[in-house]
This record gives C-alpha cells, sequence and structure tokens, in this order.
C-alpha cells in the first residue's frame, strides 16, 4: 500500500495530538485522573488518535490489512470520548441536590446513568463492527482476486457487521439528545447548578454542534455508500473527513483543554480528591 494524501491526513493528527496528549495529561494530573473528572476521556481520545494515525503511517510500509483494522476501529472508538466527556460536563447532571430551596432537577444522575450506558454500549457495537469493517474489503490491502468472490458466510458476516456498524451512531444519537435536552433544562434552571459548575454550559453549548457535525459523518458513514467511497476512512474523500471530522475533533479537545486550564476543579474529583467549592 503506497502513501497517499490519506496519510497527510493521519500526519496531521499526530502533529496534533501529541502535543495535545502532553496538555490532557497535565490537565489530569490537575483535576484528577478518575472517570468522575471527565478529563480522562479527552486524555483517551488523543491516545487514541495517536495510535490510529501511527497504525496508518506504519500501513504504508508493511503491507497487513491488520493495522488498517485497528486504525478503522480506534477511529470509531474516537467517538466515544468525547461523548462521555459531554455527559459528564452536562451541567443538568451536576444539580446539587442539597439545595432545598432550588426546583427538583427534570433530569437526575440515574438519566445521565442511562446516557452513559447508551454511550458504553455503542462503543461495543462501535469495536465489534470495526473488527469486520466493510471498508477493509475493498481497501488495497485487502484487495484481490480470489478474496473478492463472494460466499453465503461472508454475505452473512457483512449484514451482521453492517447492522452493527448503524447501530453505534444511532446509539450516539440518542445520546445527544438526551445531553441537549439537558443542556436546554440547565440554561432555563441555573439556580440549581453549583456556582463554579454554570460555567460548564457556555463550553457545552459551543461543543455539541461540534460533536453533532462529527456524528453526522459517522451516521453518513454507515448508511450512504457510494461507487467512490466518499465517506470511507480507508480511502474516502479527505475533503469530507477533514471538515466533518478532524477539524471538529480538534476543536472539541482544544476547547476541553482551554477549560482543563482556566477552570478549577469542576469535576468533583479534582486532584486530592476534593472539587472547588461553590461559594
Amino acid at each position: 500500500m503506497g502513501f497517499s494524501i490519506q496519510g497527510v491526513v493521519s500526519i496531521i493528527e499526530l502533529v496534533v495530538y501529541i502535543p495535545c496528549l502532553v496538555a490532557a495529561f497535565i490537565v489530569c494530573n490537575r483535576h484528577g485522573f478518575r472517570r468522575g473528572s471527565g478529563w480522562i476521556y479527552t486524555l483517551i481520545l488523543c491516545l487514541v488518535r495517536i495510535i490510529g494515525a501511527a497504525c496508518q503511517q506504519v500501513s504504508y510500509t508493511n503491507n497487513d490489512s491488520s493495522l488498517i483494522k485497528t486504525a478503522l476501529i480506534l477511529d470509531s472508538i474516537g467517538l466515544f470520548s468525547p461523548f462521555s466527556q459531554l455527559s459528564v460536563y452536562s451541567p443538568a447532571h451536576n444539580v446539587d441536590t442539597t439545595n432545598t430551596t432550588a426546583p427538583h432537577p427534570l433530569l437526575t444522575t440515574k438519566h445521565f446513568r442511562l446516557v452513559q450506558l447508551l454511550i458504553t454500549l455503542g462503543l461495543i457495537l462501535s469495536i465489534a463492527g470495526g473488527t469486520s469493517d466493510p471498508d477493509l474489503s475493498s481497501s488495497p490491502t485487502s484487495s484481490s482476486p480470489t478474496s473478492s468472490s463472494p460466499s453465503s458466510d461472508s454475505d452473512s458476516s457483512d449484514t451482521s457487521s453492517s447492522s452493527t456498524t448503524k447501530a453505534a451512531p444511532i446509539l450516539y444519537l440518542i445520546s445527544l439528545l438526551a445531553i441537549t435536552l439537558g443542556l436546554l433544562i440547565a440554561w432555563r434552571r441555573t439556580s440549581s447548578i453549583p456556582r463554579p459548575k454554570r460555567k460548564l454550559a457556555p463550553a457545552i453549548t459551543l461543543a455539541l454542534p461540534l460533536i453533532a457535525v462529527r456524528l453526522l459523518y459517522s451516521i453518513l458513514a454507515a448508511f450512504v455508500h457510494d461507487s467512490n467511497n466518499t465517506l470511507s476512512v480507508v480511502d474516502g474523500s479527505v475533503a469530507v473527513r477533514g471538515c466533518m471530522a478532524l477539524v471538529e475533533e480538534v476543536l472539541v479537545v482544544g476547547l476541553y483543554l482551554g477549560l482543563g486550564f482556566v477552570l478549577g476543579g469542576i469535576g468533583g474529583e479534582g486532584r486530592g480528591g476534593r472539587g472547588e467549592r461553590g461559594d
């Protein structure tokens, strides 16, 4: 497999995400590495993107389809991190239940645990679908005269993989709608949210449309297929992938890291186990 313009994208990812990984580690060290702090998900996203880009680079000199398969799986896993961090940061998830004068929250922690469960299921389905992604059958590393002949077993496998691949972004879409609902409620009931965590609402408002565009790219890639493989991660349009996936992810990572450096321990699980006080 020769070096192509897709390789340029992977180089850009390495250039961007390696320093972001260092910054994410600093932010996690400041706020805590616990899942409840939320910052760990940015660290995971940076690490996933670096490994995926590295696999794609190695595939140009090592004609091994498993490298492309790994890159595909990691690409699909990438959506898990910003969604998980978004659900943790949602102001409606951080309602002060000890404030008896505040109105009773319409969405409670149990609701957001359900959202996080949907996100986790989306992750599992992404991994399952990525292990037998149809894009591999059309990639240069796996194409051969013998492998192109169809069989009943492969057709059955492709159908199952297609269903699994389509289910993951749908679960993410449901999660996004739930988080958006929580944000709308939070904007109307800010008095029930601790003062430091009210700073999250503008950031979440900015991140939501970016993640929505990134999710749209995944949905189109799962449901829309054309002869040019425009939305294929392996050999699709670099312009489309850059405008609908790469740019959005980089902006979201930058937004999250910016919050990490500007704000105090907002996750409730800050360094040393103590979060920022409300007053």
